[in-house]
């Protein structure tokens, strides 16, 4: 398959990298928007959670292309949910000073 070569593989992966710099980006100027005031120790908090998302979103697609439909959607019911409380969390914690 011609996705599968060796020119295409590091293509994606740079595809990937470089939304994961926009999404930043991105939110970098929303925070300044809505006047966030991000200190390093949220930076990293919020790295932390979109890297947690990250896994929540690749581990759901991993059980769901391994035909495990139940366990896909358990895994991503039950921690979605927590990513969810977790942001919430970590949403109230941006808005202090």
């Amino acid at each position: 398959m011609i996705l599968h070569s060796v020119f295409f593989y590091p293509l994606m992966y740079m595809f990937f990298g470089a939304v994961i710099l926009i999404f930043f980006l991105l939110m970098h100027l929303w925070f300044r928007t809505i006047q966030l005031r991000m200190n390093p120790l949220k930076w990293i908090l919020f790295a932390g959670w979109f890297l947690l998302l990250c896994l929540l979103v690749a581990g759901s697609a991993t059980l769901y292309g391994e035909n495990e439909k139940n366990a896909a959607l358990f895994f991503l019911g039950f921690f979605g949910t927590i990513m969810l409380v977790l942001g919430i969390g970590l949403l109230r914690y941006l808005k202090t000073k």
